[in-house]
């Protein structure tokens, strides 16, 4: 995994979303097996807080870090789902046009639990 895909997820993850990074879309190759078509550099999903996280105490709870607090920036609501379709880039940027084939993201969308 390159150091932008980890900096992107370490920050989704300090946000309190479940990540998934580099999932491969893989589909069907006939009598050759399977073929990778692209990945996808970051799954996120954030889910609303059911109850409370006590704050941690003692000697050893982290400073300055709420949990269950996300960065206003992401201007996610905390009474519902949010879920995020990531490609991450570095340097020169070129487009990863099977990301944005309706046809992988149905894929992924489904393998998520929507098969409509």
């Amino acid at each position: 995994m390159d150091h932008a895909v980890s900096l992107v997820q370490a920050y989704l993850q300090l946000n309190g979303y479940f990540t998934s990074a580099e999932y491969p879309i893989i589909a069907s190759a006939g009598r050759s097996g399977v073929r990778t078509i692209t990945d996808i550099d970051v799954l996120a999903f954030r889910f609303p807080s059911g109850s409370p996280v006590p704050e941690p105490r003692g000697r050893r709870a982290p400073q300055s870090l709420h949990v269950g607090e996300a960065d206003p920036g992401l201007g996610i609501s905390d009474d519902s789902i949010d879920m995020i379709v990531g490609e991450v880039k570095e340097g020169r940027v070129g487009v990863n046009t099977a990301v944005r084939d309706p046809e992988v993201l149905k894929v992924v969308i489904g393998r998520l639990g929507d098969s409509g």
